[in-house]
């Protein structure tokens, strides 16, 4: 398992003040994780494809423009299985709620404080990394 403390995240959100926020607080709160941050899917359909293998940590908003959220977690459960996926999303209808358990490892719901973000997030990766050692 690799250390929480160098973690890439991928945040996919089409809520540009959102990202922001969630950029300047991770700068402080995290400043030794790399962060990348995407406010139009098929730039972060883009990103995957070229930082697939460095990303620790997808949080992907599931209702979005162009393409959705589950759309993009199926991909990256499909090429990049080993990278741990969060939902972060203030509405869902059931339907996407009852696809997103099959794709996600965690769900995590707006609005939500930075610090107790970074923190779920942190939880999330040991939780999901020590099953996949255990296994």
């Amino acid at each position: 398992m690799k250390s929480i403390d160098c973690l890439s995240v991928l945040f996919i959100d089409d809520e540009i003040n959102l990202l922001s926020g969630i950029a300047r607080n991770m700068h402080n709160l995290r400043p030794s994780w790399k962060a990348y941050f995407s406010y139009r899917p098929d730039d972060a359909v883009s990103l995957l494809y070229t930082y697939g293998e460095k990303i620790d940590i997808i949080v992907v908003d599931i209702e979005m423009p162009e393409i959705d959220g589950l759309t993009i977690l199926k991909m990256v459960k499909r090429l990049h299985p080993i990278i741990v996926r969060i939902t972060l999303s203030g509405k869902l209808d059931p339907t996407s709620l009852l696809g997103s358990t099959k794709l996600a490892h965690k769900h995590i719901c707006k609005p939500i404080e930075s610090l107790k973000l970074c923190d779920m997030i942190t939880q999330a990766y040991i939780d999901v990394t020590s099953d996949t050692v255990k296994e």
